[in-house]
């Protein structure tokens, strides 16, 4: 859930996303091969757009 924070991924772009999250790991020197990359940016990048529906969801009730 901290990786979540750190990033407000673009809805609409998902090679920008994946290029800002792989520089980031790269910047931060974690070593992990391509699809490991991949699969946790993926859990990242949904757990990061479930919490923007919530708080979407939220805005709407008020």
């Amino acid at each position: 859930m901290s990786k979540v924070k750190l990033f407000e991924f673009r809805l609409d772009n998902n090679q920008y996303n994946l290029a800002l999250y792989t520089a980031v790991l790269k910047q931060l020197d974690i070593d992990m091969d391509f699809e490991e990359v991949c699969e946790d940016y993926q859990k990242v990048y949904e757990a990061g757009m479930e919490i923007q529906i919530k708080d979407r969801e939220k805005d709407r009730e008020q």
